[in-house]
């Protein structure tokens, strides 16, 4: 009997949705042929209403921009000789002439939307939509409660933020309701239980971005059946979600994202049937298994998992989603066999990656997706390309890479999406052989990390992304890559390709971003045909034998982030007309033939965002550019004012890499993190002292001054950089000791000072003593821990016992005086410096360095063997 009275009840409320969207639509639909033969329908309270609500707002073409399908503003057409119920967007009462439907979406509206705007006149609305537009932050107001004729309500992406108001549950007669946000709204529990309980007839709920974190998901479980799109995508859910919303008997759109701390999920495993066609689940943390009752969704056409934490093996009964057109199940943990795919005839779009999975393509030799559009099967151990493809004549996307295929490309590969295959991927794999690109709409081709040989495979004009690094081709460069006009990426480093490159290589395309050559055996020049105007912003030739000089053309690469031309055999003076490039952030010279004094900058705006330096292994000379140090604005940011992300360009395929020696080895950066700042002038001729600006660079990582001819002292504002992880300062003539300061570096684990002249003691108590010998041998002025020598041995060897071990400064005095008038002036000035090392020995190791206080020492020596 209860089930009986359920019955009729779910069927009167069916019956009270219908009328009320017959009213609604016959209304409208009166309106509009009323509109079209009378003129004079509007009421004018409605008008002047309609006329306040135009003029709170004004029209900004921004406040719009989201918007999908393009904006107009609408308001602007409201012309007053006209009648209001013809307005573009107003909906009227075909009896009554009351305003009923306002859609003013998408009409660039910006400004503030308060409770005491004449909106909350037009008392008889029953459809309202201000989707789409910009009311800076305002909140929802607690009078939208009072329509209580109010059936559609979307108040979606206009800027509206905080609390929900509970008013708005008011709305009994709601049908759908869209407050989906861009900003921060809350959601809370009460107003969610209230909604839930008074919106029996609802069939539509949208909160996609509205912060739920705060209410219990339990207050969901009594929804409408009537209900039929839900999404909670990105609402912050937690806890557990009610299972019974699986099985409403008339949902159609579910979207579920959790919250940080994770939702927790049971898809029903038994007796599932449901009228769904679009099941997205994503970011669920807790771990849960797709049950075989997932195949009993006959009427499915999207289903997606993705960044989930879903385990076990991927059901078999999931070949019996006839409809299914999309099907994305990435990032999860899924393992075990990829069912046979064959009955998913109607499937556009296939995306398992990101799984454990394994992939057999031979299973049913003779299965077939015709309508495939897009194939995404990276990492699914797969051996062979899938036979299923044969047919795809209008596949669009293929990523089959990080797998084992072997081999050439088969020959029916040729033939798959000839005219419309935009994007493919077959990196990292072992394809041998790739013969021609026969593809007409080719956009991006990534080949990278494979076993290709023979002759570069020529791109069509229509290519963008090119990236053939990582394989074993050989020959010249093709003349006709000239005509790749529209080309961005070009990447074809790390192969055996020789000969002398294009003269139009610095100019063939104006949309070229990345050109990157590196790690081959190209010879001859660099052709000087950069363009003006050009948008290039990586440059990397390292690693060739390019001759000559470095083109003055670079210069109008005004967009230049990345210049290497390490190791090649360069010979030039240093371009210092480079430093006109203001978006220069990686500039290596290295392991050239590159010579002559370095100029200093004579701007105030040289590199000012140069974060990787490199000019080592060249003939440099003369002293330091300490203007260029001065003006390197980028590496003298506070740790932490810029984002850790890796420099990128191109469908986030391409990453920027450089070859760099760190804490004593070369290392090859596959990425290059922005944070990332070193400076290496190492194995050069370079002279003079290290200036005292250098400490400015405080976010600087590594610093290498070593293998020059470098003088003075340590300077102590070396201290200030807190970030430094690595410093070599060796093989150089610096004198003094090592500054105090030094032991504030927190971060510091490679030091290296041997080979100079410092002497003195290491400071002790500090990270300077967790080094070994090898950071301080060759300084025979040094001592202290961690060196085997005690300050203060050395300064008593070889000295008679008893001698200089006077304190009094007057006798010592006149003991200098009386030496130097019977020894004579050089004798006597010798021993007066070595009496003071005996007594002062700190002092003297500042003032005597190396090899100079050892002659000092044996004069005194000589002069006192003639005093005996």
């Amino acid at each position: 009997m209860e089930q009986l009275i359920w019955w009729l009840c779910q069927i009167i409320s069916l019956l009270l949705v219908l009328l009320l969207n017959l009213q609604f639509h016959f209304s409208s639909s009166f309106a509009f042929s009323a509109n079209s033969s009378s003129t004079h329908l509007c009421l004018r309270d409605q008008r002047l209403v309609l006329q306040e609500l135009k003029n709170t707002f004004s029209i900004n073409s921004d406040a719009s921009e989201n918007c999908e399908y393009g904006s107009y503003p609408k308001t602007q057409s409201w012309k007053e000789e006209n009648d209001c119920c013809s307005w573009d967007g107003v909906t009227c009462d075909v009896f009554s002439g009351h305003v009923i439907g306002l859609d003013l979406s998408c009409s660039r509206l910006r400004g503030s939307l308060s409770s005491n705007n004449s909106l909350f006149r037009l008392r008889r609305l029953q459809s309202l939509n201000l989707a789409g537009n910009n009311f800076l932050g305002s909140s929802i107001s607690s009078k939208f409660g009072e329509f209580q004729s109010m059936m559609h309500l979307n108040l979606s992406y206009s800027s509206f933020s905080g609390r929900v108001p509970s008013e708005i549950s008011y709305l009994s007669n709601m049908i759908s309701l869209d407050i989906s946000s861009d900003l921060l709204m809350v959601l809370e529990t009460l107003t969610l239980k209230r909604l839930v309980q008074n919106f029996t007839l609802v069939q539509k709920l949208a909160f996609s971005g509205v912060d739920m974190s705060s209410s219990a998901t339990v207050s969901l479980m009594n929804l409408s059946s009537s209900l039929r799109y839900l999404n909670l995508d990105d609402c912050g859910l937690r806890g557990n979600f009610p299972e019974n919303l699986f099985r409403l008997q008339n949902l159609e759109f579910l979207f579920l994202t959790a919250g940080e701390e994770g939702l927790m999920v049971d898809l029903p495993s038994s007796n599932w049937s449901s009228p769904l066609q679009y099941l997205l689940l994503d970011d669920i943390s807790f771990p849960f298994q797709l049950p075989e009752s997932i195949g009993n969704l006959k009427f499915l056409k999207y289903f997606a998992l993705s960044t989930i934490n879903c385990t076990g093996t991927l059901p078999a009964s999931i070949r019996n989603l006839t409809q299914l057109e999309v099907l994305s199940l990435s990032d999860n943990q899924l393992s075990g066999p990829i069912p046979d795919i064959s009955n998913l005839s109607k499937l556009t779009f296939l995306d398992l990656s990101g799984n454990n999975l394994s992939f057999t393509t031979n299973t049913n030799p003779n299965s077939t997706m015709p309508n495939l559009r897009s194939l995404s099967l990276p990492s699914c151990n797969i051996t062979d390309f899938p036979n299923f493809l044969r047919d795809s004549k209008d596949l669009a996307s293929l990523d089959l890479s990080n797998n084992r295929i072997r081999g050439p490309l088969p020959d029916w590969m040729y033939d798959v999406g000839v005219y419309s295959l935009s994007y493919l991927n077959l990196a990292h794999n072992f394809i041998t052989n790739v013969d021609r690109l026969p593809w007409k709409s080719l956009e991006a081709l990534d080949l990278r990390f494979n076993s290709l040989q023979g002759l570069l495979p020529v791109p069509s004009f229509t290519v963008e992304v090119f990236m053939v690094s990582a394989n074993k081709l050989t020959g010249p460069l093709p003349y006709l890559i000239c005509n790749a006009s529209l080309m961005k990426v070009f990447d074809i480093s790390k192969n055996n390709l020789s000969g002398a490159v294009p003269e139009c290589i610095g100019s063939f395309s104006r949309r070229l971003s990345v050109l990157d050559l590196q790690m081959n055996n190209f010879h001859g020049k660099i052709p000087g045909t950069f363009s003006k105007h050009n948008v290039l912003r990586t440059l990397n030739l390292h690693g060739n034998n390019f001759e000559g000089p470095l083109p003055r053309s670079v210069a109008h690469c005004e967009m230049l982030e990345v210049l290497d031309v390490g190791n090649n055999k360069l010979n030039d003076m240093f371009p210092d007309w480079l430093q006109t490039l203001s978006e220069l952030q990686v500039l290596v010279l290295r392991s050239n033939k590159f010579h002559g004094s370095i100029p200093d900058c004579n701007g105030s705006h040289c590199f000012p965002k140069l974060r990787i330096f490199d000019i080592s292994n060249n003939n440099f000379v003369g002293p330091l550019p300490a203007k260029y140090i001065d003006n390197l604005k980028s590496m003298m940011d506070k740790e932490g004012t810029r984002s850790l992300q890796y420099m990128e360009k191109g469908f986030d395929l391409y990453h920027d890499s450089v070859s760099v020696t760190m804490k004593g080895l070369d290392y090859n950066l596959v990425k290059i993190l922005t944070t990332f700042t070193t400076i290496d002038f190492s194995n050069n001729k370079l002279e003079g002292d290290i200036p005292e600006v250098i400490g400015k660079l405080i976010s600087l990582k590594g610093l290498n001054f070593s293998h020059n001819n470098l003088i003075g002292f340590i300077p102590s504002s070396v201290g200030n950089l807190s970030s430094l992880e690595w410093l070599d300062l060796s093989w150089n003539k610096l004198i003094g000791e090592i500054p105090g300061e030094l032991a504030e570096l927190k971060q510091l684990s490679h030091l290296n000072l041997s080979e100079n002249k410092l002497v003195g003691s290491i400071p002790s108590g500090s990270q300077l003593v967790t080094f070994d010998n090898s950071s301080y041998e060759g300084n025979l002025g040094l001592c202290g821990f961690p060196l085997s020598k005690k300050c203060g041995d050395e300064d008593h060897d070889h000295i008679p016992e008893g001698e200089g071990e006077d304190d009094s400064g007057n006798e010592l005095d006149l003991k200098i005086v009386m030496m130097g008038y019977w020894s004579g002036l050089v004798c006597g000035l010798s021993l007066g410096y070595i009496t003071f090392s005996s007594v002062k020995p700190r002092w003297f190791a500042r003032i005597v360095e190396g090899n100079q206080a050892k002659k000092v020492k044996r004069k005194y020596q000589r002069c006192q063997g003639r005093r005996k």
